[in-house]
């Protein structure tokens, strides 16, 4: 009874998909009778990137009167690409389509249509990221989708409980940011809240990108996912006892490794600093403690020869793509070089994020942190967020691993040689170059 259940399930599965995704089969587009394209997106109608989503429709749909884009907001946990893969082995699924850049899409490049036909020289120089929606993270190679939006990982700082404690300046080496720490506790402060945010579980990836940029290139971090960086090298064993000091010493809070809402501590300004934290939550912290009370913080490093000193964790969230079965190609394609006009770009500007396309007008960034944030894409010292990028068994091992570490359960060199078990053990095919 259990088996059969479970196949009936299976089929009522697969009968919704194909439901959901059949819209662009029934469309038609002989002498100009009206068109259906399919968009499928994670983000909800509510979430600002919509509103890029909702531009990019109404100015193809102005272009092209015979077209319609039917958006569909779908479910923004992992069984989404559940959802496509399936939709798309029936050949079922939308024509445009949303999904994370990095590995996250790549896995599912034989359903995707390649643009590089599609992109002009100029829009492959100016979107940023490009190649974390390209083939082998090679923007020469085969592209699979348009990043619209740049995300970064970062920290703040709270500008008055700096000045409460007698502290001047924000740190610009690991040195000074264990004084820093030192005198917001000596003066009864939190230094630094951590763990799950916004309701999500811990994860460690967001602040240790920056102690990993003392030891590592950009293209380091390929190397780790091939192998030809073992993880249980002192390139990552260095790092992280160095992250692993900040919660030995008692400068983060003692539940950062259970809590899911550390930024809680940061909004009701009973933490100084957060900095395993993203550009995704600006506006959360200005509007709880003000836009001038809120200060961009990124760790220093402790290494003054760090092969990545200077450059700080920006990386293109989502791309959006064209499937390759689509009935529709043609028009999903001149969606795509639509989108990109800079009067749709803009709008990611308008609504407060950072847009992931050079040589926009800067008239368009009230916010003044959002400025600065773009700015600092221009000076082409970005690094990926590596967890992206990194094959997904081996993340999961980091982040319980880390835990451990940080609770000072196990060693940094011990924990790297479990997380190295997780890399050994993945099929051949997901350690190639």
């Amino acid at each position: 009874m259990k088996k059969m259940s479970f196949l009936l399930l299976a089929l009522l599965f697969v009968v919704v998909v194909v439901l959901s995704g059949c819209s662009s089969k029934d469309s038609k587009s002989k002498d100009g009778e009206k068109v259906t394209l399919t968009y499928w997106t994670q983000f909800t109608e509510s979430l600002p990137e919509s509103k890029w989503i909702n531009a990019a429709v109404k100015r193809f749909e102005d272009s092209h009167p015979n077209v319609k884009v039917n958006v569909v907001h779908q479910t923004q946990d992992p069984s989404y690409f559940t959802m496509f893969q399936a939709s798309s082995l029936s050949k079922t699924g939308p024509d445009i389509v949303d999904l994370w850049t990095g590995l996250y899409a790549l896995r599912y490049k034989q359903f995707l249509e390649p643009l590089n036909k599609v992109l002009t020289d100029e829009q492959k120089g100016n979107l940023i990221g490009l190649q974390y929606a390209s083939d082998g993270f090679d923007s020469t190679k085969s592209i699979y989708g348009i990043p619209s939006e740049t995300q970064f990982y970062m920290g703040y700082y709270n500008k008055k409980l700096f000045e409460k404690a007698g502290i001047k300046d924000v740190p610009k080496t690991y040195e000074e940011l264990l004084e820093v720490c030192k005198k917001l506790k000596d003066a009864g402060i939190l230094p630094i809240a951590d763990g799950g945010f916004n309701g999500s579980a811990y994860m460690p990836f967001q602040g240790f990108s920056y102690f990993m940029m003392n030891t590592l290139s950009v293209d380091d971090i390929n190397k780790l996912r091939t192998g030809e960086i073992a993880l249980t090298s002192q390139q990552m064993v260095e790092p992280l006892e160095k992250w692993a000091a900040l919660y030995k010493n008692g400068y983060v809070n003692t539940d950062a490794m259970s809590t899911v809402n550390a930024n809680k501590l940061f909004v009701e300004g009973k933490a100084a600093m957060v900095f395993n934290d993203g550009s995704w939550d600006i506006p959360q912290f200005q509007e709880a403690l003000g836009v001038d009370n809120v200060g961009p913080f990124f760790p220093p490093v402790y290494n003054e020869n760090a092969p990545s000193k200077g450059y700080t964790v920006a990386y293109p969230g989502v791309m959006t793509g064209v499937t390759n079965y689509s009935k529709h190609k043609e028009l999903s394609l001149e969606f795509i070089k639509s989108a990109l006009d800079p009067s749709v770009m803009g709008v990611m500007a308008q609504e407060g994020l950072v847009p992931a396309l050079k040589g926009l007008s800067t008239d368009l960034m009230k916010n003044p942190l959002q400025l600065q944030l773009y700015k600092i894409l221009q000076e082409n010292k970005n690094w990926p967020m590596f967890d992206n990028l990194i094959q997904s068994e081996v993340m999961s091992t980091m982040t319980k691993e880390f835990q451990l570490v940080a609770l000072d359960q196990v060693s940094p060199s011990d924990a790297l040689k479990v997380i190295q078990q997780a890399w050994d053990s993945l099929p051949a095919g997901e350690k190639e170059k």
